[in-house]
């Protein structure tokens, strides 16, 4: 706080400062916006990995029940 020559109080402001403050302070919102969004984008990409496999899976496990199912259809055929 300073003082006028009437003897009145005010407080000097610097907007220098406030702007670098303020400049600072986005920046640093930017910065952890950005890390969330990677963290989510990581999260899509290794949940996508993850069903990518479970679907691959399960489709080896139909096609080998296919042909578990052919198989005993051509036994079946071949003792009648």
């Amino acid at each position: 706080m300073v003082t006028n020559p009437k003897g009145l109080f005010y407080f000097k402001i610097n907007f220098n400062q406030i702007k670098i403050y303020i400049m600072t302070a986005l920046k640093n919102k930017i910065k952890r916006i950005q890390s969330i969004v990677s963290s989510i984008e990581n999260a899509q990409s290794s949940l996508l990995e993850t069903q990518f496999l479970t679907v691959n899976e399960d489709a080896v496990a139909d096609s080998e029940l296919l042909i578990l199912q052919i198989n005993a259809e051509e036994n079946e055929f071949l003792f009648i």
